[in-house]
């Protein structure tokens, strides 16, 4: 350090700190409390020749790193490529031709977003290099900063005040053993200290396990029968990504109680079984080698379809009872692997920094550029790896204890206590974690697992709005069979269903006691196709593969005209489990009904909101009906006839006409029906009708109905719903 220039040697991180302190911008240059650098780049360049090793860092940073596609914008490419850089397209090149060039530096947290205040900040971990006037945050066109990052070992922690300083450096090799240490850690701090989470307690293991062996050396493995044994073990949770070979089946099964062959196992599997070794654990739970599978799909196969539909209701015991769960996020097939190795990529390099200026201390922490590739958050994984994606390991994560979970870059720990990373940054509801947290439904699923039971008080609407949000994230997810719609959330839905009060069933997807909130779910884009194999009714969210949500569930009160359940009828495929896979199923409701007319004219409406009265949303395009031109969906108002009834037209432009003329002629001859579901109330005020739009099934006998969409009249008058007759309806 003794060649450092003048600012550089004069520069500390608690300085930084302190200027913080009196004006705290993460993201943008402060206006006042800056760290003043040198005061041109021409300045820098000439102290980088003359050995200042952070103005060596900050000048290769600016001479390696090309403009953001030829255009100087707010947010740097991030990858540096150094020498292959040409000056001319360099970021050097480009800050050059500014009126001023003086640098000036501030620190920053990147697990604040850059709207919170200086009380969200837990670990600092970046230092920004400004250059050129104050800019503006919004100013697109302006430069942004250079960000640098601040690490520092695991073993060393250094804080200043209330802040920690750095986050930890990760390693390229995700099955490195500092990453193990660092897993095992985990798992012992939450076993011994967290009040939320199970103990070392031991629970009754699943029907098969595999058991790993007693150490490291040992290449024999094998699949046993639990036959109700205790302990601990892992369950894993990836994704299959086609067909997986070998797997447990008729055949192979007693070939693999004798031995598992380690080599022929996919690549996940191999680091699964490593990993479980490593955190000291004998047992490990896989679907496809611990149920058995059908060797040849598309046949018959009694013996794995029994299997199968028998171990799919204790889905949920499995992976709530097991000492934790590997979720292998990145990993798209069972041969990509969990333990990944990836080449860093090309930095500069880093420098020290001194922590503190005086002598008495010689903390010190590694400043460095990371390149955007190689930033990894929990947050993005959780919202955009190939496991978030999938539909089975959406409740295999809800109903997990505890997970470890693994990404390219670093491995991350999810308990009912918190999160933890493997680069020691803290979690932060809009930047780095999940943003969907389930606060009633987190105790139902984990209660009895707590270290220290206690009887559950379950806020029974809070439950069910959850369980509404649940739904809805649930139907963004992928399935390779599609006839899993409901067996894959079936754990779920059991666990949801032990927390409700007595006698409240659960309907293909729906709760008795919830009924009328259940219906009124919508598509989120253009459609929500309805399967052409029978999967579930046409009232069921299940029924589609699209798709849905729920318009605001935690507002909803019905208060007038309330829609009837009076019976019910569900066939299940397995008979044993009424949360799974459906056969058919109707339900008798009673309620107010009114003609719906469809219509082929498209027409101008008034946007007086005297003529149209509310809007419909169809499930699926009518074939009939050319749709808006609008983004592809049909922009359908319903209005009133003389007589009461409603007609929909189609809106394709949104300009205001004086009178509104329907074309009769127009009119399409298959009769609908719209069925009230009841009057909404919200809390800020204001009452809507929400309905359903159906359509008679022909040949059906009984008479039945089907769902086609949803209709919400907006602007509903007592005297106008209470000419509409009631009717008893069966809905399919």
């Amino acid at each position: 350090m003794e060649s450092r220039c003048q600012y550089c040697a004069a520069l500390s991180i608690s300085d930084l700190v302190d200027l913080a302190k009196k004006e705290f911008s993460n993201w943008e240059m402060p206006k006042r409390a800056f760290y003043q650098h040198h005061r041109s780049l021409d300045d820098l360049e000439l102290s980088a020749n003359n050995g200042c090793d952070f103005c060596m860092l900050i000048l290769d940073c600016f001479k390696g790193t090309s403009v953001n596609d030829g255009d100087p914008t707010w947010i740097w490419r991030q990858e540096w490529i150094g020498r292959a850089c040409k000056l001319e397209d360099s970021m050097f090149s480009f800050a050059k031709k500014l009126p001023t060039t003086d640098i000036s530096i501030h620190i920053g947290a990147s697990h604040v977003p850059a709207w919170e205040t200086l009380d969200d900040v837990r670990v600092f971990d970046n230092i920004f290099i400004n250059f050129g006037p104050i800019r503006d945050f919004k100013d697109l066109d302006a430069y942004g900063p250079l960000k640098l990052t601040l690490t520092i070992p695991w073993d060393d922690q250094v804080r200043v005040g209330n802040y920690r300083i750095g986050r930890f450096p990760t390693t390229a090799d995700i099955g490195s053993e500092l990453n193990f240490n660092i897993a095992r850690s985990w798992l012992k701090n939450c076993q011994e200290k967290h009040p939320t989470c199970i103990t070392y307690g031991t629970s009754q293991l699943p029907t098969r396990v595999i058991d790993v062996g007693a150490s490291e050396g040992m290449r024999s493995i094998r699949i046993i029968h639990s036959e109700g044994m205790n302990g601990q073990y892992i369950a894993l949770s990836h994704c299959w990504g086609g067909r997986i070979s070998p797997v447990l089946t008729i055949e192979t099964l007693h070939q693999f109680q004798e031995s598992l062959p380690f080599d022929a196992l996919p690549a996940n599997f191999r680091d699964a079984i490593i990993i479980t070794r490593q955190l000291g654990i004998r047992y490990l739970w896989i679907d496809s080698l611990c149920i058995l599978q059908n060797p040849h799909p598309g046949s018959e196969d009694h013996d794995s379809k029994r299997d199968w539909e028998k171990e799919c209701t204790r889905m949920g015991m499995y992976y709530g009872n097991s000492t934790l769960t590997i979720s292998a996020l990145t990993s798209e097939r069972s041969t990509q692997g969990i333990l990944k190795c990836l080449d860093n990529l090309p930095n500069p390099r880093p420098v020290k920094l001194r922590v503190y200026p005086d002598d008495e201390h010689s903390y010190e922490v590694t400043v460095q550029n990371i390149a955007y590739e190689e930033e990894e958050t929990l947050k993005d994984l959780n919202e955009n790896s190939a496991l978030a994606v999938r539909g089975w390991t959406f409740q295999e994560g809800l109903l997990s204890p505890r997970q470890l979970c693994y990404g390219k870059r670093q491995i991350y720990w999810k308990c009912r206590h918190g999160f933890e990373a493997g680069d020691g940054l803290p979690s932060s509801p809009d930047h780095r974690t999940p943003q969907f947290d389930f606060h009633v439904l987190s105790p139902v699923l984990h209660g009895n697992l707590l270290s220290r039971p206690r009887r559950l008080v379950i806020n029974t609407e809070g439950l069910l709005v959850e369980y509404c949000r649940l739904v809805t994230i649930y139907s963004t997810k992928k399935l390779t069979y599609k006839s899993d719609k409901l067996p894959a959330f079936s754990s779920l839905a059991q666990s949801i269903h032990s927390a409700l009060p007595d006698k409240c069933e659960y309907l293909a997807g729906l709760w008795s006691h919830d009924f009328l909130r259940g219906l009124i779910w919508h598509r989120q884009s253009s459609t929500a196709i309805h399967s052409l194999e029978y999967r579930a009714p046409s009232w069921s969210w299940a029924v589609t593969d699209d798709a849905i949500s729920y318009y605001q569930p935690s507002e909803f009160t019905i208060v007038k005209f309330n829609l009837q359940l009076l019976d019910w009828d569900i066939t299940f495929r397995d008979p044993g489990n009424p949360f799974g896979e459906t056969k058919a199923g109707h339900v008798i409701v009673q309620g107010r009904t009114v003609p719906l007319i469809r219509t082929q004219q498209e027409v101008m409406i008034n946007d007086d909101r005297k003529t149209d009265i509310g809007t419909a949303s169809y499930d699926e395009t009518d074939s009939d009906i050319r749709p808006s031109a609008i983004s592809g969906r049909d922009i359908v108002f319903v209005i009133l006839k003389d007589d009461g009834s409603l007609i929909e037209v189609r809106n394709p432009m949104f300009t205001e006409l004086e009178g509104l003329v329907i074309d009769s002629n127009a009119f399409l001859p298959a009769e609908h029906i719209v069925l009230l579901i009841g009057i909404r109330r919200y809390d800020e005020g204001g009452e809507n009708a929400e309905c359903l739009i159906l359509r008679e099934v022909i040949g059906e006998n009984p008479k039945a109905f089907k769902r086609v969409g949803h209709l919400e009249i907006t602007y509903p008058t007592q005297t106008y719903i209470e000419t509409w007759g009631s009717q008893v309806l069966r809905l399919i």
